[in-house]
């Protein structure tokens, strides 16, 4: 049976993990706008092609999804929303302060309808994630390593605290531009922005953030080092300035290497910013216990290591604030004890053979 060895690749073989494989692939070209066209998700060097400078790049003003699609400095389609909410957060002037009703409007809106599903259906950074798992399991041919189960209920909570970190620190940036500026001045000369990194990189999440740099950093670095070997470029000065990002790409392909979706389970704040919905979220999961054995497939085929699905014993309404909503468990569960459930509604959605 696919997954007996390496469950975490269960769903690859089935009618919807391919679809969710392929809503993925094409939620990234759509977010991220075919990046290489358009030149966002930090490609600050279109102006230095020729053949691309006049492509115009499309402007929807107020749209902001729960996902990582990489600092855009003002040129893209769609945010995520921790972005535009530091933004506002280290510009903030209490003579002019103003609510950002677009952020927290969209906050809400994606929250109350969606939850998490972003998560497991667009977030680029998701998808990165399920890649380098496939490639762990189907080339290096290693299964994950799980912490325990207590130790992994705690892990869960640093994402809030990052959160919140990120917030107050933000705020304190805010602040420090606004009573001492030539402070602040110094803050942001830490960042290599001259050589062409996004604006965003002056905001603490951004600066630390899997999308801006995979998405932004790593694409402008392979382009930078084409002007490096013509002596156009000092390639050096870029990468020991760029030092976090190093660090980011490290840290995170290790963890994903490791156990699923590790920065989405433990440290990313987005993610603990659309879990505050999951209880009032429309979709969500709906459980029969008539029929669940407890089995425990549910458990051992989710990616995100929720035994809430197995465990829950009162409402039939069963959601987790760290379910992603892959439905992997509604899929695989071999009672079919599980149902999508949209609103009022509750449905099987594809099945495997």
């Amino acid at each position: 049976m696919c997954g007996d060895r390496f469950p975490d690749v269960i769903e690859c073989k089935t009618k919807k993990g391919k679809l969710r494989l392929i809503f993925q692939f094409v939620a990234f070209l759509a977010v991220v706008e075919v990046f290489f066209v358009f030149g966002i998700s930090g490609i600050r060097m279109i102006g230095s092609v020729p053949w691309l400078e006049n492509v115009p790049r499309p402007w929807i003003p107020g749209v902001f999804i729960p996902a990582y699609v990489a600092a855009h400095g003002g040129v893209c389609v769609v945010f995520c929303q921790l972005g535009p909410l530091q933004l506002t957060l280290s510009n903030w002037d209490p003579v002019t302060a103003f609510v950002p009703f677009g952020i927290l409007g969209s906050i809400l809106i994606f929250g109350v309808i969606f939850g998490r599903s972003f998560c497991g259906w667009v977030c680029p950074v998701g998808f990165l994630s399920d890649l380098l798992t496939r490639f762990r399991v189907k080339v290096l041919k290693r299964g994950h390593k799980e912490p325990s189960k207590n130790l992994h209920d705690r892990l869960t909570f640093l994402k809030y605290g990052f959160l919140v970190t990120i917030l107050l620190l933000t705020l304190s940036i805010g602040l420090t531009r606004l009573f001492a500026p030539d402070i602040a001045a110094a803050y942001t000369e830490l960042w290599p922005t001259e050589f062409g990194l996004a604006l965003y990189t002056k905001e603490p999440m951004c600066a630390t953030c899997p999308a801006e740099t995979f998405f932004s950093f790593w694409p402008i670095a392979f382009y930078r080092t084409n002007e490096a070997i013509q002596g156009a470029f000092d390639l050096g000065m870029f990468f020991s300035q760029s030092i976090l990002y190093l660090t980011v790409t490290v840290f995170f392909v290790i963890g994903v290497l490791l156990t699923r979706r590790a920065w989405c389970r433990y440290l990313c704040p987005q993610g603990a910013i659309s879990s505050l919905f999951h209880r009032i979220s429309l979709f969500s999961k709906t459980k029969d216990f008539d029929k669940c054995v407890k089995c425990g497939t549910c458990t051992r085929t989710c990616p995100m290591k929720i035994s809430t699905v197995e465990e829950e014993e009162k409402r039939d309404r069963v959601q987790d604030r760290e379910c992603i909503m892959c439905l992997q468990c509604v899929e695989k569960c071999p009672e079919k004890a599980l149902k999508l459930r949209i609103g009022t509604k509750s449905f099987l959605p594809l099945r495997g053979d």
